[in-house]
């Protein structure tokens, strides 16, 4: 939901987002929310500029999005957890979101998934928090 002056405006809608978690803005009024989608139950990427719903982007191999950390150059870090693996558990998830081209799912061992990522001048000098798994478990 924006907020001008102080003041709530309408909710902006994702339609194929079951929900949002994340929101990190480069610039003012211009932003990157995470989430889950709706029907496939896959990570999910989208803008909001101006107030106004950007198209949602599937992120395949994840389960969901949490977290995202944007730097004045537009690049985002994306935070998460993949789909469920074999032992029933899921790993956390880092997804390089250059100005919408998004890269390579990278699954972090010994990880069940992360949150909130926060990032300096670069998406390479990021801190993140999450949940940890005992080695062989997850």
């Amino acid at each position: 939901m924006p907020i001008v002056s102080g003041v709530p405006q309408a909710p902006v809608s994702y339609p194929d987002a079951w929900y949002v978690s994340g929101i990190s803005c480069p610039a003012a009024g211009n932003c990157v929310i995470d989430g889950e989608s709706g029907d496939s139950g896959e990570g999910m990427v989208a803008t909001l500029a101006d107030g106004a719903a950007g198209a949602v982007q599937l992120v395949p191999g994840t389960e969901y999005l949490y977290g995202v950390s944007c730097t004045a150059n537009g690049n985002c870090l994306l935070a998460g957890a993949s789909q469920v693996g074999v032992v029933g558990y899921s790993d956390g998830v880092l997804v390089q979101d250059d100005a919408g081209v998004l890269g390579k799912v990278r699954n972090v061992p010994y990880t069940n998934g992360f949150g909130q990522v926060a990032c300096g001048v670069s998406t390479e000098d990021c801190v993140i928090v999450g949940a940890a798994s005992k080695p062989g478990v997850g």
